[in-house]
C-alpha cells in the first residue's frame, strides 16, 4: 500500500470505507446500527445495499487503495484519476446494481457538499473515526472483535487505511485544516464541471446518433470498452468478485473464530471465568514479556488461536487482557496495534480505582503497571525505545518527568532518567551529559530504595566508561580483593561498579526481605523488575504504582540483573583484551541466561560468540565461513528464528560477509555488504554503530586505493570520535589512519603517520585496551622497519606475542609473524653472506613466514599471501646463492623460488578477478537455508591456496 496524503481523495475514499462498516453493521444488526450515517443523523436511514453489491464495495476499496493508478496519456499522473467524477465512474463499472451505486455516490456527495467550514470538516473526519471505535455492547462493554458486531479490524487493509488518514488529519494544525477544506471546495468545484462537460458531451453523442446508421453504433461501444481507450480504473474488467479478499474482512480469521468457539468443552478458554482468566492471563503476560509462546493449560496454542484467546474470549475492559494484547503486538511488530492497545490500558486503568480487589492488582500477581498519568507517558516513552524512536521517547520522558515530579513521585522520575540515559549513549550526547544524568539518577534511586534499578544505574556507567574514558573516576573504591585479582581487571575504577552492582543483586538477594515490584519493564526490553526493601503495606493511591509483594518476582529480578553482569563482564574482558574470559561469560550467559534475556541481549551474546570465533581455528576452513556458519545454525533453531529481524544480528551477518569479501579482495561485493551495514546502522538511533560502520566504508576505500576518500572519512571521524568521547572508537580510527598513511606514503617517509599513532597509543595506554595497543604496535614496528631500527621493532613484538597468540585474532597474529619475519631478514645483511649465522637467520625468517602464511590462509587474505610469496621467493633466492658460492646443492632453494613465485602469480590472479565478483541473486539475509547456499557458493569460488610448506 503506497502512502498517502490527506487529501480530498482519500476523503472520499474513508467515506466509503465508513459507509461499508455502516452497511456492514446495519445487515449484521438491522435493528440497531451502531454507525451512524454520516450525511445527516436526522434523515432517516437509508435502506441497505445488498450483499453482492457490498462484498463488490470491499473488492473496490481494496483495489482502489493497492494498486497503483495508471498514468494519463498526457503524462501527468493521478491528475485525471483521483478526481471524483472517475472515482464514482470507477465505483459504476464495480458495482452491477445501479441503484446501490446512486445510493453509495449520493451518500458520498451529500458529506462533502455539507462541508462548509473547518470545523465541518473536523465534525466528518470525528465521524469516519468511528468506524473503527471499538462498539458498545449492550451491557456497555466495549467489544473489539473481528466479527459482524466489530468495526474496522485493526490489522486490515481498510483498517490501516483509515487509521492512517486519521493520524495524517490529526497532526495538521489550523492552518492545515484550513488547507484541507479549500482542497475539498475545489473538489466539488470540479467534480461539478465533470458533471457539466459529461452532460453536454453526452448532449453532442446524441445529436450525432442520429446522423449515424444503426450499425456504426456497434463498433463505437466495442472500441468504448477497450483497456488502452477509457479505461482510468485499476479495477479488472471482469465481473465483480462476490466474495471478499481476506485482507479487509478477515473471513479466514471470522470462520476459525466460529469452529473454534462452536464446540465448548472444559479446558475451552469461551468457558473459562473471569478468575481462571486472569490467572492463565498472568502467565501469558509472562511468556509474552520473554519472548517465548504461550502456554495455556499444558497445551501449546498456535499463533492465530492465541490471538483469538486475546480478542474474542477476554473481556476487552480489563487492563489485563489489554496489557497482553499490547505484549502481542509488540510479539509481531505491530508499532500500531501496540500504540492502540496501550492507549486502551490506559484509558481503562486511569478511570479504576487502586483498590485492593481491583482487577488490575488482582488479575496478574506478578506484573504490576502503573495507573498515573505519569506511567503513560513512561510507558509511551519505552514503546518509542522498543522501536528506536528516540525523538518521540525523549519527548514522551521528559513528559513523565514534569507529571512526576508535580505528584512527588520518585520512583518514576528514577526510572525515567534511567531510560533517557540510555537514548542519551545511544544518541552520542556529551560524556559530562551522560555521568551527570547517571549520578543524578542513583541518588534519586537511593532515596527511593530501589536496588535492582541501582545495579542497572552501576552497569550503565561501567559502560559509559568502558567505551568513553572515565571522568575523575575515584581508583580507591574498587576493593582489595577485586585489585588482587588474576589476572587483574583493568581500570579498577570500571571494576568497582561491576563490584558495587553484584553487591546490590546480593541486597535484593537475601531471604526474608518483603520486596515491592514495579512492573515498568514490559514497555522496554532492557529495564529490569525494581525492588524495595521497604514495608508492602504502602501502597501508592491512585496516582503511583501499584506495589505488591511477590517472591517469585525477587528471584526473577535477581536472575535477570545476574544476567546483566555477565554481559557487562564479557564486553569488559573483551575490550581488555582477555577474548578467552570474554567467550566463557557469553556462553554462561547463553546457557544460563537466554530463557530471561531480551532479543537485544541474546543477538549481541551470539554476535560477539561469531566474532570471537575469529581467534580460533578448527579445522582447515575459513574462519569466517566458520563463523558465518555459527550465526546461521544458531538462528535456525525454532526458538531463536526471531534472530532473523533483529538490526543487530543482521548487522553482524553482512560484518562478517564484509570483512570476508575484503580479505579476498573483492570490493565489488564488499560495497554492497558495506551499504547494508549502513543501512542498519542509522546515526539517529545508534551513534556508535553508525561510526564503527563508517570506519569499516573507509577500510574499503583504503582497498581500493582511494586514499583521498579514505583520509576525508577518517579525518570527519576523528573529530566527531573526539567531540563525542569515544574513546575506544577513537583510537581505532588513529591506528586506521597510521596505517593507511604508511601504506600510501612513499617508501622515504615512513613517519609521516607517527603524529597520529602516538595520540592512538596514549588512548590505549591509558585505557587499558591491550589488543588495539598490540595493532598499534605492529603499525610502530614496521615504520621501525623501514627506517632499519630492526631491533627496536624485534623488541616490540616479542612483548606482546604472548598476549597475541593468547587472545588476539588470527589475521592480528599474522601480521605479528610476518613484522618479526621481516626483522629477521633484515638481520641477514648484517652478517657475512655464508656464514653459520647467516643461514639460521634465514632459516629462522622462513619458519615465520610459514608460520603467518599459514594465519593469513585461515582468513583468505590474498593480499598478505601475495606478499608473503613475493618476500620468500627472495630469500630462497638468497639461500640458493649461498649454496651456489659454497659448492653445496642448490637445486631445492631454486625448485622452492619458482614454486612460491608461481603461487605469487596465482594470488595476483585470483585478486584480479575476485574485484569483479558480485552479489548472487538469491542472497537473503532471512533466510537460513539461502545464506547456507552463498556461504558454500563463495567457499568453492576461491581454490584454496596451495601450502606453503
Amino acid at each position: 500500500m503506497r502512502k498517502w496524503k490527506a487529501n480530498s481523495y482519500v476523503l472520499s475514499v474513508c467515506l466509503l470505507a465508513s459507509e461499508y462498516v455502516r452497511q456492514q453493521q446495519h445487515s449484521a444488526q438491522p435493528r440497531d446500527d451502531s454507525i451512524a450515517p454520516l450525511a445527516d443523523a436526522a434523515q432517516p436511514s437509508e435502506p441497505a445495499i445488498t450483499t453482492p453489491s457490498l462484498n463488490a464495495l470491499a473488492c473496490f476499496l481494496s483495489e482502489e487503495i493497492q494498486q497503483p493508478l495508471q498514468q494519463n496519456k498526457t503524462g501527468s499522473i493521478r491528475t485525471g484519476c483521483t478526481t471524483l467524477h472517475n472515482l464514482l465512474r470507477r465505483l459504476e463499472i464495480s458495482l452491477s446494481n445501479e441503484r446501490d451505486f446512486q445510493q453509495l455516490s449520493w451518500q458520498v456527495v451529500s458529506i462533502l457538499t455539507q462541508i462548509q467550514s473547518p470545523d465541518a470538516m473536523c465534525n466528518v473526519v470525528e465521524r469516519i473515526s468511528e468506524c473503527v471505535a471499538p462498539l458498545q455492547s449492550l451491557s456497555g462493554v466495549e467489544q473489539d472483535v473481528d466479527s459482524a458486531n466489530s468495526t474496522l479490524a485493526r490489522t486490515s487493509l481498510l483498517g490501516v487505511f483509515v487509521r492512517s488518514f486519521l493520524l495524517e488529519v490529526d497532526r495538521l494544525l489550523f492552518d492545515g485544516l484550513s488547507r484541507l477544506y479549500d482542497d475539498v471546495t475545489v473538489y466539488l468545484e470540479h467534480f461539478k464541471e465533470d458533471v457539466a462537460n459529461e452532460k453536454q458531451i453526452e448532449q453532442e453523442e446524441a445529436k450525432d446518433e442520429l446522423l449515424r446508421s444503426p450499425a456504426s453504433q456497434n463498433p463505437w461501444n466495442a472500441s468504448r470498452h477497450d483497456k488502452h481507450e477509457l479505461r482510468l480504473s485499476p479495477i479488472p474488467g471482469h465481473p465483480s468478485r462476490q466474495s471478499v479478499s481476506s485482507t479487509p474482512l478477515r473471513m479466514d480469521m471470522s470462520e476459525k473464530q466460529v469452529s473454534l468457539i462452536g464446540i465448548r468443552d472444559v479446558n475451552d478458554p469461551g468457558v473459562w471465568s473471569n478468575d481462571q482468566l486472569n490467572y492463565i492471563l498472568s502467565d501469558l503476560i509472562r511468556d509474552m514479556d520473554k519472548g517465548q509462546k504461550s502456554q495455556l493449560t499444558g497445551i501449546s496454542l498456535p499463533e492465530d488461536e492465541r490471538q483469538l484467546l486475546l480478542h474474542s474470549t477476554m473481556d476487552p475492559s480489563d487492563p489485563n487482557v489489554l496489557y497482553a494484547r499490547y505484549l502481542s503486538f509488540l510479539y509481531s511488530r505491530d508499532y500500531q496495534g501496540a500504540l492502540d492497545s496501550l492507549h486502551q490500558y490506559h484509558d481503562v486503568v486511569t478511570t479504576r480505582s487502586s483498590s485492593s480487589d481491583a482487577t488490575s492488582t488482582r488479575g496478574a500477581k506478578k506484573h504490576f503497571r502503573g495507573n498515573g498519568i505519569q506511567y503513560a507517558a513512561l510507558n509511551l516513552a519505552g514503546l518509542h525505545i522498543l522501536f528506536n524512536h528516540y525523538e518521540a521517547a525523549q519527548e514522551s520522558i521528559q513528559e513523565a518527568i514534569r507529571v512526576a515530579q508535580h505528584h512527588g513521585d520518585h520512583i518514576c522520575v528514577a526510572f525515567a532518567l534511567a531510560w533517557l540515559i540510555s537514548i542519551y549513549q545511544k544518541m552520542a550526547k556529551p560524556k559530562e551529559m551522560v555521568v551527570k544524568l547517571i549520578r543524578s539518577c542513583l541518588d534519586r534511586v537511593q532515596e527511593s530504595q530501589l536496588p535492582s534499578l541501582q545495579v542497572l544505574l552501576k552497569l550503565m556507567e561501567g559502560e559509559s566508561e568502558l567505551f568513553r574514558g572515565s571522568v575523575n573516576a575515584d581508583l580507591q573504591a574498587a576493593a582489595h580483593h577485586i585489585a588482587a585479582q588474576v589476572p587483574a581487571p583493568r581500570p579498577l575504577h570500571v571494576w568497582s561498579h561491576l563490584e558495587e552492582a553484584m553487591q546490590s543483586v546480593a541486597s535484593i538477594a537475601t531471604p526474608a526481605v518483603t520486596v515491592m515490584h514495579p512492573n515498568t519493564q514490559s514497555m522496554m526490553a532492557r529495564q529490569m523488575h525494581a525492588g524495595s526493601a521497604t514495608d508492602a503495606s504502602t501502597k501508592s493511591t491512585g496516582m503511583g504504582m501499584d506495589w505488591m509483594e511477590s517472591t517469585e518476582a525477587v528471584i526473577d529480578t535477581v536472575w535477570n540483573l545476574s544476567g546483566h553482569v555477565t554481559i557487562f563482564t564479557a564486553v569488559g574482558w573483551t575490550l581488555f583484551g582477555h577474548h578467552t574470559l570474554a567467550q566463557a561469560f557469553r556462553r554462561i550467559h547463553l546457557l544460563c541466561y537466554e530463557d530471561s534475556a531480551t532479543t537485544e541481549e541474546i543477538a549481541l551474546i551470539v554476535s560477539q560468540l561469531a566474532m570471537a570465533s575469529l581467534t580460533q581455528a578448527k579445522g582447515d576452513a575459513p574462519v569466517y565461513e566458520q563463523a558465518l556458519n555459527f550465526l546461521v545454525d544458531v538462528a535456525d533453531q525454532a526458538e531463536r528464528r526471531f534472530l532473523l529481524n533483529d538490526m543487530l544480528y543482521q548487522r553482524n551477518l553482512h560484518r562478517l560477509f564484509f570483512l570476508w569479501a575484503l580479505q579476498r579482495g573483492e570490493v565489488t561485493r564488499a560495497q554492497v555488504h558495506i551499504r547494508a551495514i549502513l543501512a542498519l546502522s542509522p546515526a539517529v538511533k545508534d551513534m556508535p554503530a553508525h561510526l564503527d560502520a563508517l570506519l569499516l566504508k573507509a577500510a574499503l576505500h583504503a582497498a581500493k586505493k582511494e586514499y583521498s576518500q579514505c583520509f576525508e572519512l577518517l579525518e570527519d571521524l576523528e573529530k566527531t570520535c573526539q567531540k563525542h568521547d569515544f574513546a575506544y572508537l577513537h583510537a581505532q580510527v588513529l591506528i586506521t589512519i597510521s596505517r593507511t598513511r604508511l601504506k600510501a606514503s612513499a617508501p622515504h617517509a615512513p613517519f609521516a603517520s607517527l603524529t597520529k599513532l602516538l595520540q592512538g597509543i596514549d588512548i590505549c595506554t591509558r585505557c587499558h585496551y591491550d589488543l588495539l595497543l598490540a595493532e598499534a604496535h605492529v603499525v610502530m614496528a614496521e615504520m621501525y622497519v623501514a627506517m632499519g631500527k630492526l631491533q627496536e621493532a624485534d623488541a616490540l613484538m616479542n612483548d606482546q606475542m604472548a598476549l597475541v597468540m593468547e587472545h588476539g585474532s588470527i589475521n592480528l597474529r599474522g601480521e605479528c609473524l610476518l613484522v618479526i619475519a621481516k626483522t629477521r631478514i633484515g638481520s641477514i645483511e648484517r652478517f657475512k653472506k655464508g656464514t653459520t649465522e647467516s643461514n639460521a637467520m634465514a632459516k629462522k625468517a622462513m619458519k615465520m613466514l610459514m608460520a603467518s602464511a599459514g594465519m593469513f590462509e585461515l582468513v583468505q587474505n590474498l593480499e598478505r599471501l601475495q606478499e608473503i610469496c613475493y618476500v620468500q621467493s627472495i630469500v630462497y633466492h638468497h639461500m640458493s646463492m649461498i649454496a651456489t658460492k659454497e659448492g653445496t646443492e642448490a637445486l631445492s632453494f631454486l625448485t622452492s623460488r619458482e614454486e612460491r613465485a608461481t603461487q605469487f602469480l596465482k594470488h595476483t590472479t585470483q585478486l584480479k578477478h575476485g574485484a569483479f565478483f558480485t552479489v548472487e541473486s538469491h542472497f537473503d539475509s532471512s533466510r537460513p537455508e539461502n545464506i547456507r547456499q552463498v556461504i558454500l557458493q563463495r567457499s568453492k569460488e576461491l581454490s584454496v591456496c596451495q601450502s606453503v610448506s
